[in-house]
């Protein structure tokens, strides 16, 4: 199976997409360092109070990914 996009770069709004598709799994990789930075600290940070501020944002980035139906295992793996 095969995909072709076409974007008419003279166009801002192509441009704009096209960069979208091109930096996607950059922006993927960028939520799972994040993600990964997040766990590291909630896992081996020495401060609870930090390690709960860590799990909060954890979580919204998350409620947030999924509310758009992004599944970052999906996009990686």
């Amino acid at each position: 199976m095969k995909a072709t996009l076409k974007f008419n770069l003279n166009d801002p709004d192509d441009r704009m997409e096209h960069l979208r598709a091109v930096k996607s799994t950059d922006l993927c990789l960028v939520l799972l360092d994040i993600d990964n930075h997040l766990r590291g600290i909630i896992k081996h940070g020495q401060d609870e109070k930090e390690a709960d501020v860590c799990q909060d944002v954890r979580g919204n980035l998350y409620m947030f990914m999924e509310t758009r139906g992004v599944i970052l295992d999906e996009l990686i793996n």
